[in-house]
């Protein structure tokens, strides 16, 4: 990798942009609903929809992987990194505040 452009070709590979569609799809209501029906904090629901979106991205590669398709641990990093960045950038601002 010799350039940033680089960085993440692996993010245009097979069905990985239709991961991050869903992950960032899944997160942003999953924030909306907690935040309206409960009373956790924004980096609570920022991490329960993190796991959230992890385990939705887990259960499509199995499902991937029992109509004879191979696990891809890129296609589940490619669906829970915006929610990783969102978590981590609302737990940096709240220790740095």
């Amino acid at each position: 990798m010799t350039n940033f452009s680089n960085l993440f070709e692996w993010l245009k590979i097979s069905n990985r942009p239709k991961h991050v569609k869903a992950g960032i799809i899944i997160f942003i209501v999953w924030i909306t609903v907690v935040l309206a029906l409960t009373s956790m904090s924004i980096l609570q629901a920022a991490f329960t929809g993190t796991m959230c979106v992890f385990v939705a991205m887990c259960s499509v590669e199995y499902i991937q992987k029992n109509i004879d398709a191979e696990w891809d641990w890129l296609d589940v990093l490619s669906g829970i990194l915006f929610p990783l960045i969102v978590t981590l950038i609302i737990y940096l601002y709240g220790v740095f505040k």
